[in-house]
């Protein structure tokens, strides 16, 4: 993960931001369905994204919050 100039974490030298890759993970969406979201993105780096969301929940959930919204959406 990188962050960009103007203060965006990436990932993986992509243009998917880290707030795509989790907010498509609290909608449900499987990292696979992830993967086939957004093709530039590796599964390994998409795995890692949600690895590091879970691991630091506690921060990262008061500005992430789950919606009623399908992964498909």
């Amino acid at each position: 993960m990188e962050t960009d100039p103007d203060g965006v974490v990436r990932v993986a030298k992509t243009r998917a931001t880290l707030d795509t890759v989790v907010t498509a993970f609290l909608k449900g969406c499987m990292p696979e369905e992830i993967g086939e979201q957004y093709p530039s993105l590796q599964l390994p780096d998409i795995h890692l994204v949600i690895g590091q969301y879970v691991s630091d929940k506690k921060t990262k959930s008061q500005q992430h919050q789950p919606n009623k919204y399908s992964c498909s959406q």
